[in-house]
């Protein structure tokens, strides 16, 4: 009969808050805490459910790197599924793939019900990045979905999860960070997706040029 003579926390992290944790109990099994529950694993069967993990999460970024909103022109442009179909509700359609420098794009801030567009430095989610100011994060969130009667999917921990992994492994261009021209704008340049990730882009290497997906309106196509 088995006995567990101690237990050993193998890895622990946060996900949207809520504790993950990983266990080792000696001379009976492997322990997984998500939220309220616990599933049990030998060891051989905790292997095999963590390597099928790995491949599966391995082929969702293949997936969504390869989903291509140029219709094959462009093979390497993935985009963020969400965003995708929001451009076709909303009538724009991929363009080009563009190479700018951060300094030369700008984020979208709502301000009082209005848009403001400014460079990634004077953004409200750099500002909140770099002061390390959740508040103001939380409060500008809340105020977008309070204007748009959304839930917004966005919350500071998601954030600090996603610098932390551009941080340890790198910032990953098949997914690209989306663009459009600001009306009037002298061929400016607006992010209209990605403006996360533009912020810790900007945080963590300043200026740097990176690879956009840019999109038009269908009638100037």
């Amino acid at each position: 009969m088995a006995v567990n003579v101690g237990v050993l926390l193998l890895a622990s992290r946060k996900i949207d808050g809520v504790r993950l944790d990983i266990e080792d109990n000696i001379g009976e099994s492997i322990h997984l805490h998500y939220k309220n529950m616990r599933f049990d694993f030998t060891v051989h069967d905790f292997l095999t459910f963590s390597e099928g993990c790995k491949k599966a999460q391995t082929q969702l970024v293949e997936y969504l790197a390869n989903k291509d909103p140029s219709s094959g022109k462009n093979i390497e442009v993935g985009i963020d599924a969400t965003f995708a179909k929001s451009c076709e509700v909303n009538g724009l359609k991929f363009k080009e793939i563009l190479t700018v420098n951060l300094n030369d794009i700008l984020c979208t801030n709502l301000i009082d019900g209005q848009y403001h567009y400014k460079n990634i430095s004077e953004s409200i989610l750099f500002t909140a990045l770099s002061k390390k100011d959740k508040k103001l994060y939380d409060n500008y969130i809340d105020s977008f979905g309070k204007a748009f009667n959304t839930n917004p999917n966005y919350s500071w921990e998601k954030f600090m999860e996603l610098m932390n992994s551009i941080k340890s492994i790198g910032y990953d261009e098949r997914c690209l960070i989306a663009t459009k021209d600001v009306t009037g704008g002298n061929k400016t340049r607006q992010i209209i997706d990605g403006q996360h990730r533009a912020c810790i882009l900007y945080y963590l290497y300043k200026d740097m040029k990176i690879k956009v997906a840019h999109f038009v309106n269908e009638t100037e196509m």
